[in-house]
Parts: C-alpha cells; sequence; structure tokens
C-alpha cells in the first residue's frame, strides 16, 4: 500500500542515514537499523537485481538483520525468503569468496526468491514509520493492557 506521507517520512529518514555513512546502519537503534536495511536491498535489488543484495550490498550479518527486521514488521514471508537464500550461501561459504558461480543451484534460487519477493520491499513504508512510531515514544498501540 503506498502512502506518500510514510514513504517521505522513510526518504527523508534514510537521506539523514546516508550522510552518517553505509558503515554505521548495524549500529543504529533497531527501528532505523531496519529502515536502513530495507531501504538498501529494495534499492539495491532494482538497480543491480537481486543477487546483488547478497553479493555487493550485504555481509552476512547485515542480510541476518534484515531478517530479523523483517519480522519485526511481522513480514515472515519476506524474511523466510531472505533466510532461505541466506542459509544456502552461509553454508556454502559464500560471503568468503562472494561467487554465486561456486554454489550449485544459487542463480536459480535467487531467481526464484526475486520472483517470490517481487516489488513487497517497497510496500512496507507504512510498517516501517510505526515501527519507528513505537521506538521513538515507547507506545505500542498493538499491545495488551
Amino acid at each position: 500500500m503506498f502512502d506518500q506521507k510514510a514513504s517521505q517520512q522513510i526518504c527523508d529518514l534514510f537521506n539523514h542515514l546516508v550522510t552518517l555513512g553505509r558503515k554505521v546502519v548495524l549500529g543504529l537503534p533497531s527501528a532505523e537499523r531496519v529502515v536502513g536495511l530495507v531501504v538498501i536491498a529494495r534499492c539495491e535489488k532494482d538497480m543491480n537485481g537481486f543477487a546483488s543484495v547478497f553479493e555487493q550490498a550485504f555481509e552476512a550479518a547485515e542480510v541476518d538483520a534484515l531478517i530479523d527486521g523483517l519480522r519485526k514488521l511481522d513480514e515472515d514471508n519476506l524474511a523466510d525468503e531472505f533466510a532461505r537464500g541466506h542459509e544456502l550461501l552461509n553454508r556454502h561459504g559464500f560471503y568468503d569468496h562472494r561467487d554465486l558461480k561456486r554454489i550449485a543451484g544459487a542463480e536459480e534460487l535467487l531467481d526464484q526468491m526475486d520472483e517470490n519477493i517481487g516489488d513487497r520491499l517497497w510496500d512496507l513504508d507504512v510498517k516501517m514509520v510505526a515501527l519507528l512510531e513505537v521506538e521513538n515514544t515507547g507506545f505500542d498501540p498493538e499491545r495488551k493492557k
């Protein structure tokens, strides 16, 4: 679901995060880290293809953090897709050599994941804004009293 106000908030926050530098993402507060990783993943996917999220954009710890962040957004299906590819790549030492051709079936799996994920990363702005609000205020409207 597209929400102009939420998308603008995410864009503004991401622009601020860019000024801090790429290497600070994992050290950010939880909600800001989620925003940074989701925006990096969706932009990398659009610019260079889905495999590039693993090949160029993220280290293993960042993929772990992305998966955790997607779960915080109640996006378990998206998290499971990333986890499936990440597990295969980890099992074959991908992050040591960064060569998908050395892992049988990796390119096909990532192509299938790309198809399953589609543009859904672009539909998370409202959820990310809500996560930011909960973290910044400590108020969770969904939490039982």
